[in-house]
Formats: C-alpha cells, structure tokens, sequence
C-alpha cells in the first residue's frame, strides 16, 4: 500500500499505516470523524473563551480597555465555540481561523515586544502558565479548523460547464 492509498483509507475513517518515504517506520495515519473534530473545536474555543473569562477581573483592574477586549474576546470565542457546532461551512472555518491567528499574534507581541496600547504601553507583559494553556488550546484550534477546511467537499464541474474564454471583441 502506497502513502496516496493509505492517507485516501485514512481520510475516509480506516485505520492504515502510512510509511514514510524509504523509512522501515510507520506511522499509523487515521482520520477522526467529522463530527469529532467539530465537537474538539467547540471545545477548544470554549477552554480559550474560559480562560479569557477568568482574567477579566484582573485586566478591568488595570485598564478597562484590556477589560472591554476580554470581554469581546470571550464573548467571541464562546459564540464562535456554538456557531462551529451548527454550521462548518468555509467561511465560518476561516473566520475561526483568522481570528484565533489574531489572537496568538496579539499574544505574541504583547510579550516579544509590547503591549501596543493602555497604561502598559511600551512594556512586555510576562509569560504565565494560563497564558500557555490558553495558547495550547488555541493552537489546537487552528489544527483542527485547518483540518475541517481541508474536508470541505470542492464544487464539481461538469464538463459542458467549464468556463470558456470570455470573447469581447465586437
């Protein structure tokens, strides 16, 4: 059995082995149902939007603009966690995608470099343990977003509605 032939039984829920170009190792390559990797997503975005929601208090205290952006942050990740549950077409699978991207890179720079606005202005914020969980959860997230996306079913053409060359001339 070739990788193609065994990531194809994968992808439709068989167990296979896939190995791995000139290697004698093998690794097992299977696929979770659709509907797992549904239910892991709304999970994921849920512990993030929990997480988020446990450090308002802290982040009002400070500042209420960090505040108001946990709050949203929270409410969006919670919504975000029910709206994948109901619906997984494209453009809600990249909405999750480009928003979690958002968020890890707001992250990121609040602790490379600064925080970009408030009364820390200028000043790196510290890594901590919640931060981390947090990060984990939201970097499965995009894992498992970008594999729903990779399962979304492309449109079919048939062969008299390909497109032709769109002809201008009079």
């Amino acid at each position: 059995m070739n990788a193609q032939t065994s990531m194809h039984s994968a992808m439709n829920g068989q167990t296979s082995m896939l190995e791995l170009s000139g290697d004698r190792a093998a690794l097992p390559a299977f696929a979770l149902p659709t509907s797992v990797l549904v239910i892991l997503a709304s999970a994921l975005s849920i512990v993030a939007a929990a997480i988020h929601l446990w450090v308002i208090p802290e982040h009002l205290a400070e500042w209420w603009g960090y505040g108001t952006f946990f709050i949203g942050l929270t409410a969006a990740q919670f919504l975000y966690a029910a709206l994948i549950v109901r619906t997984q077409r494209p453009a809600v699978l990249v909405l999750g995608l480009v928003g979690t991207v958002a968020t890890l890179a707001m992250y990121a720079w609040s602790r490379a470099v600064a925080v970009p606005v408030g009364p820390m202005q200028g000043q790196p914020e510290t890594v901590e343990l919640i931060d981390m969980i947090c990060n984990a959860a939201e970097v499965g997230l995009i894992f498992v977003l970008a594999a729903l996306l990779g399962r979304v079913p492309q449109p079919r053409q048939d062969a008299g509605e390909r497109s032709m060359p769109l002809d201008l001339t009079p």
